[in-house]
């Protein structure tokens, strides 16, 4: 008989084993059932069989267990006891007949595993008792729906990589058990395949796919430990996608040359987990139109960027916490899209920095997150399209700095909206350049900025015509402006714009400052605007060297 069958027997002999010691989302031991509802095609099961009926009460008595289930070309179950029988008078009927239990529904697939251990033979079976020693053998006969089990135990492996048959799995019998080392490639993927417990070591390419450009399939990796990656731990080209699923705070990866290397259409999803001390060179890397999904995960330690985006790649990053020595922790570039929700970034013992950088024509959301202990929050030149919303930016030196060494004519879209800036060295928010077209809009938010020396709290400047919305008669800013250092030379607002308007209607600023009043507020004026037109060079509230800017703190009711 060939293996397949040797397998199947062996497990119904394990039944009891296997359902106490696994949990397979995908997997459905079939060996927990009966023997006889059991029937192998090719990938699938039909319908299960038809319910049995109950045998007739007898006088009084209650009646039998319906009978099982007819077998189907699929795993009908057994029929259910029916329910107790009317007891009958004496002399009477006898019982209501009972109905049997439905049949089964016919879609459990059994577990078909091929084992390997250190000290098999791959002459042996595969089976438990008698498994196979090396995965290349293990994956030459396996076949689609088959999973390659690794008995605890060291495994040293060699070049070359082992192809791994798509619908082939991979696991440990126990997870943290199997320990799999060796260097350059690991496994070439043809298609879908699990990977599930295993520790994998020291490899340059743990895990690639077959094909390039032209590569598809899903890697699904649970429970699985990677370290030590010299290249990469996922190379995703083409097609390709890897979900990644880690436990709590569980350690996904741990040091190397990156943990993923995406490319073409590709994508990745990584949720829970952690990963640390990956180097310069980055830990995900995303090219062309590749995808990035990174939710609830860890990123501790390390000199690597956590996300770097080129191309036409998108990234989200939502629920993650980041401390590392990495000048950078997320940067994009090109026309790339990156969304950063609910997460905390900041660089390990303040390391001069950027929580995240972004250049060219990309795109970047910011919401409800915390930048801090970086050099600079956000870090840009224009082109941009920025929108930060509900998040908090504290010790820094520079909260979000645009391109204020010049260049390139280009123009940006920003918007800020209920942020809280403080604890900041420098400017707050930093926005211009030479040949820069700048529209921005900033809404209820807090710049409150005590400890800086000789800079604006807030600095616009540009040469091109901007738009500056502080906030309108229409749309009042709802902002406070806050310079609260009396002992530097430096305001709130700093305007080096020209010919522009810059509107800042219905704000808060620092009281009893050029006209404000004690609660910082500037009266509206019936009848005329409040406009400052003239050149002005001192107070706590704003400069405006340029008389050829307005800047209008009221306007008529």
């Amino acid at each position: 008989m060939g293996y397949g069958y040797a397998v199947i027997m062996r497990l119904r002999s394990f039944a009891g084993f296997f359902c106490s010691s696994f949990t397979i989302s995908v997997m459905a031991l079939a060996a927990c059932g009966s023997e006889d509802q059991k029937k192998k095609s090719d990938s699938k099961y039909d319908a299960g069989g038809e319910s049995g009926m109950g045998a007739s009460g007898g006088d009084g008595s209650a009646p039998r267990a319906g009978n099982g289930g007819e077998s189907g070309d699929g795993s009908g179950q057994g029929g259910a006891a029916p329910a107790a029988g009317s007891s009958s008078a004496a002399g009477g009927a006898g019982g209501v007949t009972g109905e049997g239990g439905a049949g089964g529904d016919g879609t459990v697939v059994p577990f078909n595993g091929l084992y390997i251990a250190p000290e098999g033979s791959d002459t042996a079976d595969g089976t438990l008792d008698a498994p196979f020693k090396t995965l290349a053998h293990a994956a030459s006969v396996a076949i689609a729906g088959d999973t390659i089990v690794f008995l605890p135990g060291d495994y040293t492996l060699t070049p070359p990589a082992v192809a791994i048959p798509a619908g082939v799995n991979l696991m440990a019998q126990s997870s943290g058990e199997s320990f799999l080392s060796g260097t350059g490639a690991l496994l070439t993927l043809q298609g879908d395949t699990r990977i599930t417990g295993l520790d994998i070591e020291n490899f340059s390419t743990p895990v690639t796919f077959a094909g390039a450009a032209a590569a598809s399939g899903t890697v699904t990796i649970e429970d699985t430990r990677f370290e030590s990656c010299s290249q990469s731990c996922l190379t995703l080209p083409g097609a390709s996608k890897a979900v990644v699923t880690g436990d709590g705070v569980a350690l996904l990866a741990n040091g190397g040359g990156a943990f993923a290397i995406l490319s073409e259409t590709s994508s990745l999803s990584i949720t829970g987990g952690l990963l640390q001390n990956f180097q310069s060179g980055g830990i995900i890397r995303a090219d062309d139109q590749s995808t990035v999904l990174l939710t609830d995960i860890l990123v501790d330690g390390g000199t690597g960027p956590v996300l770097t985006l080129r191309g036409d790649s998108k990234g989200v990053v939502d629920g993650a916490i980041v401390t590392t020595l990495s000048p950078s922790l997320l940067q994009q570039f090109d026309a790339s899209k990156l969304t950063v929700t609910n997460s905390d970034l900041s660089t390990r013992g303040g390391t001069p920095g950027n929580c995240i950088v972004t250049a060219a024509t990309s795109k970047l959301i910011v919401e409800a997150s915390k930048l801090h202990d970086c050099g600079t929050g956000i870090k840009s030149g224009p082109p941009l399209e920025l929108t930060v919303t509900g998040t908090e930016f504290y010790n820094l030196d520079f909260g979000t700095e645009m391109n204020p060494g010049g260049g390139p004519v280009a123009e940006s879209t920003i918007l800020v909206e209920g942020c809280n800036l403080h604890d900041i060295s420098y400017s707050a928010l930093r926005f211009g350049g030479t040949n820069t077209k700048l529209n921005l809009k900033v809404r209820d938010t807090v710049v409150d900025v005590a400890t800086m020396a000789n800079w604006g709290a807030v600095i616009l400047s540009g040469t091109n015509a901007s738009q500056v919305d502080l906030g309108t008669l229409t749309e009042p800013g709802g902002n406070t402006f806050l310079q609260r250092n009396t002992t530097a030379q430096h305001t709130a607002l700093q305007i080096s714009l020209t010919a522009v308007t810059v509107y800042a209607v219905g704000n808060t600023w620092t009281p009893l400052q050029q006209n404000a009043d004690e609660d910082g507020h500037y009266a509206v004026v019936t009848g005329k605007f409040l406009d400052v037109t003239a050149a002005v060079n001192n107070g706590r509230n704003y400069t405006k060297p340029q008389p050829t800017t307005t800047l209008r703190l009221a306007q008529i009711q």
